[in-house]
């Protein structure tokens, strides 16, 4: 009996417990009825709920030839490596395995990776929302074209100066 577990004065708890054990998503940690609740393990994809990160922010590299004087990356100018793409591709198979619905790609700049469209539809073919973050004003459409097909947005970020230049 639910009640016999949990000894609170707000009444709502014990129901919402019971709730709670008959989607499993706790179970009893023992056999008496004072011992605690855990929260049960589920294989991603057994919920009728979210099951796993909706987005995972990926900073694919801290390479980049700006100096936007709001960047969090620079933050982390000591790193210098990166994953190779072998390793790139794991982590998009892993985070994809996971449930995750959505991969936002940044940095550093992104587009400093030459292996970014490889990356961006491996993404995409595993099922991913792939977005990508970049600082650049000036891509070239080649780079454009390869992951146009793979990616659900694309979005700028303008230093406010640059923006005014652009209005005049």
């Amino acid at each position: 009996d639910i009640h016999k577990i949990v000894k609170y004065s707000d009444k709502s708890l014990p129901a919402t417990l019971q709730k709670l054990f008959e989607f499993n998503i706790i179970e009893r940690c023992g056999q008496t009825p004072s011992t605690p609740v855990l929260i049960g393990k589920r294989k991603a994809g057994t919920y009728p709920w979210l099951s796993a990160p909706e987005t995972v922010h990926w900073a694919v590299t801290y390479r980049c030839s700006e100096n936007c004087p709001d960047c969090y990356a620079r933050r982390f100018s000591f790193v210098n490596t990166e994953l190779d793409n072998s390793d790139a591709l794991k982590l998009i198979d892993k985070v994809a395995d996971w449930g995750v619905f959505q991969l936002a790609i940044g940095g550093g700049e992104p587009f400093a990776r030459r292996d970014l469209a490889k990356i961006v539809n491996h993404a995409a073919n595993h099922g991913l929302a792939v977005h990508i973050t970049t600082g650049k004003l000036h891509l070239e459409q080649q780079i454009l074209e390869s992951v146009s097909d793979s990616i659900k947005s694309l979005q700028i970020g303008i230093r406010p100066n640059d923006l005014l230049a652009f209005l005049e």
